[in-house]
Order: structure tokens, then sequence, then C-alpha cells
């Protein structure tokens, strides 16, 4: 439900959108359903009335009372915002492309220039003001009938946004942004099981549209430790007809690394674990942490400390020429009257041998500046 609130005292919000949705578990389809917010209905304990006061009654529960006995069905769950949070939600998947079928333009005196609607005909990257510009306007022959297609077009492209670019991962910081704007009853897991069934779809129209060189050859479940708990979900295996390689084509569209139960949050933390004391020790730290849910090898954190250390030597080359061949000083830093030092060697700290001595990752180019972080024998240091 979207509610007309523009944030302002005292001010008593309707439902300006109410959409039902229904999701298949077994066919990973989803299905959305428009309903007139002018619909007359009756209210429980309240009457006959138009269908998008119910929520000015008693909330997004009684709206959800409301749709569920006009249609006969249970429904369970409601997620309630207002313009406020529609924004965010847009905004934090970086917005929308959309193709705006016609000119809209409006402006009401009451709202002011902030809910101006100005947009122009064809294709269009649309963030979280635009958007709702988009899914509000309703000023032409059809009326509301129009603005319901719009809306269920939108939130199609939208959830196609969150399957194509935003992996389960991002989940949590997106739920984190759009919180403070949303009022539902379903919990953070419910919202994770959501996003796993997403995942599913995704898979099913991977294989819908797939190379058909790939033969599918069954199904393999995959687990991801996330900020707010592990997430279980299942995708197809495939076969290269031609070469014999093996693809998990969700996993490549996500950026998922291969045979590995952890997540890139996991991954970092691991790293630098294994520079503040050993592989080793990163390695049983972190299977104690998550109770054993994480079985990161040690030869996997040497990996990502070596792709982390060819990561920081290329930024500092990068930085290096800014700095010397072109003159830039990087934010922060202020150039120095001297440079005594053209080049450092990069390493890791904490990385023991046997005797205790260092592990160098080095020589590489580094640039010198005043500010600079180092250690006491004047190296830079990768933290």
């Amino acid at each position: 439900m979207g509610g007309d609130s523009r944030g302002k005292e005292h001010d008593v919000p309707r439902s300006d959108t109410i959409l039902v949705a229904s999701i298949d578990p077994v066919t990973k389809r989803a299905h959305l359903m428009s309903i007139l917010r002018d619909t007359y209905v009756d209210i429980p304990g309240r009457g006959r009335d138009r269908i998008n006061a119910a929520v000015s009654y008693g909330g997004p529960r009684l709206a959800m009372r409301t749709v569920s006995q006009l249609l006969g069905i249970p429904i369970q769950y409601y997620v309630y915002t207002d313009f406020e949070g529609f924004v965010a939600a847009v905004d934090a998947v970086g917005g929308i492309d959309i193709e705006v079928e016609k000119d809209m333009k409006y402006y009401d005196r009451s709202d002011g220039p902030e809910y101006a609607i100005d947009l122009k005909k064809g294709w269009q990257h649309l963030d979280g003001r635009k958007a709702l510009q988009y899914v509000r306007f309703r000023h032409d022959a059809l009326s509301d009938y129009a603005r319901t297609e719009r809306q269920r077009k939108f939130l199609i492209a939208l959830a196609r946004k969150m399957q194509s670019t935003t992996s389960l991962l991002k989940l949590p910081s997106i739920i984190d942004k759009v919180e403070p704007y949303v009022e539902t009853n379903m919990t953070v897991s419910d919202m994770i099981k959501l996003g796993a069934l997403a995942l599913e779809a995704k898979d099913r129209w991977l294989m819908e549209h797939r190379d058909r060189r790939l033969r599918p050859v069954g199904m393999r479940p995959r687990s991801l430790l996330t900020k707010v708990g592990e997430v279980t979900f299942t995708r197809r295996y495939y076969v290269d007809r031609a070469t014999g390689e093996g693809h998990f084509l969700l996993d490549e569209a996500l950026g998922l690394w291969p045979r590995q139960r952890y997540s890139p949050a996991v991954r970092e933390l691991a790293i630098r674990l294994a520079v503040e004391t050993s592989f080793g020790t990163a390695e049983q730290w972190l299977e104690r942490w998550t109770q054993g849910q994480v079985r990161i090898s040690r030869m996997a954190i040497w990996e990502g400390v070596q792709e982390a250390g060819s990561a920081a030597a290329e930024e500092a080359e990068r930085v290096r020429e800014a700095l010397f061949e072109r003159g830039e000083v990087p934010e922060g830093a202020r150039v120095a009257r001297e440079l005594n030092v053209e080049f450092d060697e990069l390493f890791v700290r904490g990385r023991q041998r046997a005797g205790g001595r260092k592990e160098w990752i080095g020589p590489k180019h580094g640039p010198a500046y005043e500010g600079k972080k180092t250690d006491a024998w004047g190296r830079a240091v990768l933290n």
C-alpha cells in the first residue's frame, strides 16, 4: 500500500495505491493485481466507504483485512509506505530505466513545487523523485485505470532491477535505507525468504533465456551467509554440450564465488583477520564466530589477500601516475616541499613466517606525499 501522506503535520493519509501480490513458491511466478482506490467496500467495523479510507480508520492492518474480505482470499502480509518511503526505495536500488508513454505534466498548488509532475515521453532513467511523478500521474482520459497500469509496470521493472543488479547479499542494506519509511508485519527473515524466492525466479528466467548449448542436468542447493543470517536457495546446474564445462548461471549472474559458502562481506572479514593475525587463525576464528556455518580454507584466504594486495598496488600506481606525471594531489593530502621517497615496499602487516619474520609483497611502486601512512621504517602499509 502506498499512502498519500506528504509528511505534513496532522496529515491523515489514505491509501493512494493498493496492490495485491500473489507468489507461487512452486512455479516461482508472481502476479500483481491493482484495486482502484475509489472502490466502495464494506470496511470491518466502519460500514460502506471507499477502500482507500480503511488505512485512515485502522491503519494498514484494517486495510489488509478489508482487501482480504473483498477478494475472499487470506492475505498474510502487508507493506505500507508513503511518498518518502517510495523515493527512498527507488534510490536504494539506483533508480529505474523505464519508458514514459507520454508527456506528463501536472501541478497542484496545495502540494507545492515539491510534488509537481513534469516528465517527457521516451525512455528515461528515473530516480526516486521522478519515479514518484510517474506512478502518481492520472490526469488523462483513463485516470486511475491508466495510473494503476503504470504502477504495475513500474513494480515489474523494479523487481527485474532487483534480480539483475541487486543480489540477496545487498538486501539488508536496502532494507536499512527504506526501513524508517516502511510499516510492515513481515520480519527480516520473511523478507530474506522472499529474496531467496526472487533469486530462484531469476534462475528460472535464466534457464528460459540460456544459450541452448547449455544443458540443465539438475538442481543444486546453495547457502550464503549474510549479515542477517544464512539463506538457502536452489539453482540449476548446466553442462556445456561443446566443452563439457559446468556452469551455475545464477551464481555467475550474481557474481558469487564458485564452490564457496560465504559472501563477499565474509570474505572481506577473512582478509582483515588474516592481515592482523595469520591464515590459520582467521580460519579458526571465522568458524568459531559463525558456529561452524562458514567453511573458508586457508588457501582461499591467501588468494583473497593476494588479490587485495594486487588491487592496492594498482591503486598505488594509479595515484603515483596522477601525482608525479599529472601533478594531482590525493584528496586530504598536502604537497611536500621535498620528496625523499620515490617508491615503497608494499606489504601486509601481521603475516608471520617461521621465526617471526614478516613476509613481504613487493617491491611495489607507491606514491610519496606528505601524510601518507607508513610504518616505523617509512614503508607504506596495506591495511
